[in-house]
């Protein structure tokens, strides 16, 4: 992906000729996809969050930096409703994806944070970075309070 189309743009500010910093929202309205989450308690999986709440869908606003048509840099925040794999708790989820790619357009940095808040009292936050290395996420910090079912 080396431009995203005009047409996807609802704000657009120019930093230079070269560079340029664009921001857009998508809706994961394509059925190929959906979003989910593990939650992480102790450095245990305590539960997995699915995306199947009938009539909700996770909105993802971007910011996306570009340098000459490249992408530098992204930032995803993703909001929405998920449900608990386990206990079918109903959690509101806010997220941030941070991505950083060097001039060749490779992956340097992947962060990921997600916080979830349920409507029977949990919380949880986690912080992912990706390990290159095992193509997997690392946990790097987990927060977790309220229901202890």
């Amino acid at each position: 992906m080396d431009e995203f189309p005009e047409e996807n743009m609802s704000d657009l500010q120019l930093k230079s000729a070269d560079s340029k910093t664009v921001n857009f929202v998508m809706h994961d309205a394509d059925p190929t996809w959906a979003y989910w989450s593990p939650l992480i308690c102790d450095g245990d999986t305590v539960d997995i969050l699915l995306e199947d709440i009938p009539g909700e869908e996770i909105t993802v606003h971007v910011t996306a930096h570009l340098i000459d048509g490249k992408i530098v840099w992204a930032i995803f925040h993703c909001k929405g409703s998920l449900t608990s794999e386990k206990t079918g708790e109903t959690y509101k989820i806010v997220d941030q994806t941070r991505l950083t790619f060097d001039e060749n357009f490779e992956l340097t940095s992947n962060i990921y944070h997600v916080h979830a808040k349920g409507d029977k009292g949990s919380r949880i936050m986690n912080f992912f970075e990706l390990d290159y290395d095992a193509q997997t996420y690392v946990l790097t910090k987990s927060v977790c309070s309220g229901n202890d079912e």
